[in-house]
């Protein structure tokens, strides 16, 4: 189910919204490029350590500070078991930021 939701944005932001809707390319309109951005920040709030990046396979979440995509890193963790120190030691990056990528990867 979806809802009509009606926005009154600045001009110069509806610029950016079209440059970003033609760089998504097979016809992406205003609506759906905003729709996207939309879903991407609503995402990165809720899991803080990831940022969507452009990639020559379209928009993909990436864990923020490691160069992967996020199904790279958890197929990583997978090899390790899913253990944050093992991870940690394989990537040579901080435990903590491991932990909380991993936790955030759980069913709730």
């Amino acid at each position: 189910m979806s809802q009509t939701v009606s926005l009154r944005l600045p001009e110069e932001l509806i610029s950016r919204l079209d440059r970003f809707a033609r760089m998504l390319g097979n016809g992406a309109t205003r609506a759906r490029a905003g729709l996207i951005l939309l879903d991407e920040a609503l995402k990165e709030e809720e899991f803080t350590g990831i940022e969507f990046c452009n990639t020559s396979l379209g928009r993909q979440p990436y864990v923020k500070q490691t160069g992967m995509a996020v199904w790279e890193f958890v197929m990583v963790a997978q090899e390790f078991d899913m253990d944050a120190e093992r991870v940690a030691a394989h990537l040579h990056c901080r435990v903590g930021s491991v932990r909380a990528e991993l936790l955030s990867r759980l069913p709730q």
